[in-house]
């Protein structure tokens, strides 16, 4: 694998190496239900993060992609549904954290 990390862990005095390939970081996907108008909720979206170079986002009311801080994925709304596809995120961030930050994200 191209990209490794290491990390040391320290469990009742013994040193553990672990080689973690970024690559084997696997998808997710959750849905958000939504209020909002779509057109209203990216623009909203837009608004919120046009500032922050951290943060892309591109797309539109129907689907679109966006990346910051080490995660990237997708979304594709439908009426009220947002469906999320979360394609990498940092190996060291647990679901729970990712997949509440993506909600907020998006509400």
């Amino acid at each position: 694998m191209k990209d490794k990390v290491t990390i040391k862990v320290c469990y009742n005095r013994i040193m553990i190496n672990l080689m973690v390939g970024k690559d084997l970081i696997m998808s997710k996907i959750f849905t958000v239900t939504t209020n909002e108008e779509p057109v209203e909720l990216i623009e909203k979206i837009r608004r919120r993060f046009s500032n922050d170079s951290n943060i892309s986002f591109n797309g539109n009311e129907d689907n679109g992609a966006f990346s910051g801080r080490g995660i990237f994925g997708k979304y594709h709304i439908k009426d009220d549904l947002i469906t999320i596809t979360i394609e990498k995120k940092p190996f060291y961030i647990p679901w729970i954290i990712i997949e509440e930050e993506i909600k907020k994200f998006f509400s």
